[in-house]
């Protein structure tokens, strides 16, 4: 499954919560540029603009919602947020609560001219102790764009090295990586870099890269390296769960889905995965009251709505199925395997 990212501000307005996770601001001083750079377009303003915008296609591409990146300058409002990793945001709020990090940095740096045709992107970290972490990064003069986009995501690696593995990782999914072997890199990467009480998130990101190269028996005993370290986070267990429910043991799942539930009661995706292991155990009405519950918790997610209608109807209750379904179809309009499964569910009735 993949993963989805939701805006903080819409996460406070759901729960009225002043959750922050991840970091204080970021704030950009301009990057200097020699004169022709300027004439060029490539002004103080538009290169810091620039980098900002590269650490924002990193932070958007890692995909996390338990660890954000703010980034503050004079055009930005400071509240540029998100987070994500895990699936469903209640799971995500009490994560972030227990991984949060807070240190304020300011990034600043200058381009110059080597020579007459090649320049250096320097790039300077100052964290909230004074301490000063420099990257350059060497080209070309046509080189700038591309070095803006290593210069972004080396400032991640240095600012928060999850948010840059989970980054890597869906670089490599997307190319079919086999091995993902440069994610496996920044995982080493992450142990040696992050404070000892992040490592559940570590062993965490082990344990879906692992799943995602179909190695389900080895995932489970990295996430149950991640339960060990912290016995009261959820994700581990959940994830056990939906591998358990891969391999067809869906008993067993059921009990790591239970831990989770205890965990984190309103956690849609939990219900999900119960409803999946109570299928495979073909009792299907257990299945239809844990994906109900799902849908008053998530009332605005389609396909959860469909597949609780789907069950519906293969259970021979097509009223329901029909409500469900057509609740399915008002929120996806256009998606015709929903509107199909409506004139199924709607046939007895027509005939």
């Amino acid at each position: 499954m993949d993963f989805i990212t939701f805006p903080l501000i819409a996460i406070m307005s759901i729960f009225g919560l002043g959750l922050y996770t991840g970091y204080d601001s970021i704030v950009f001083d301009p990057i200097s540029s020699p004169k022709w750079a300027q004439e060029q377009g490539y002004s103080p303003r538009v290169l810091t603009r620039q980098l900002t915008d590269e650490i924002r296609a990193v932070r958007m591409g890692a995909g996390s919602r338990i660890r954000s990146i703010d980034l503050g300058n004079e055009d930005k409002d400071e509240s540029l947020a998100e987070i994500g990793e895990y699936f469903e945001i209640q799971v995500l709020v009490n994560a972030a609560r227990k991984y949060v990090g807070v240190v304020k940095m300011t990034i600043s740096g200058e381009l110059y001219d080597i020579d007459d045709k090649h320049v250096m992107l320097r790039v300077r970290i100052t964290d909230r102790a004074g301490k000063v972490r420099s990257n350059q990064f060497t080209g070309t003069r046509t080189d700038i764009p591309l070095l803006l986009k290593q210069a972004g995501l080396e400032t991640v690696k240095a600012v928060d090295p999850y948010i840059a593995a989970l980054y890597i990782r869906a670089t490599e999914q997307k190319s079919a990586s086999a091995d993902f072997s440069k994610t496996y890199e920044m995982i080493e990467y992450c142990f040696n870099a992050m404070p000892a009480k992040e490592q559940p998130l570590i062993f965490n990101l082990w344990g879906r890269t692992l799943f995602l190269q179909g190695k389900y028996e080895e995932a489970i005993t990295i996430f149950g390296r991640a339960t060990e370290l912290d016995p009261t986070l959820s994700l581990p267990y959940l994830n056990i769960g939906q591998l358990l429910n891969r391999l067809g043991r869906p008993v067993e799942a059921l009990d790591m889905l239970a831990v989770a539930a205890r965990l984190e009661p309103m956690a849609v995706l939990i219900r999900e995965e119960r409803a999946t292991a109570y299928e495979a155990l073909g009792r299907p009405d257990e299945a239809i009251m844990e994906l109900a519950v799902g849908t008053e918790l998530a009332p605005e997610n389609p396909n959860l709505h469909a597949r609780l209608g789907r069950l519906l109807m293969a259970s021979g209750r097509s009223d329901e199925a029909s409500a469900a379904l057509r609740h399915a179809l008002r929120l996806a309009p256009t998606d015709r395997s929903i509107s199909s499964d409506l004139e199924k569910a709607m046939k007895p009735r027509l005939t």
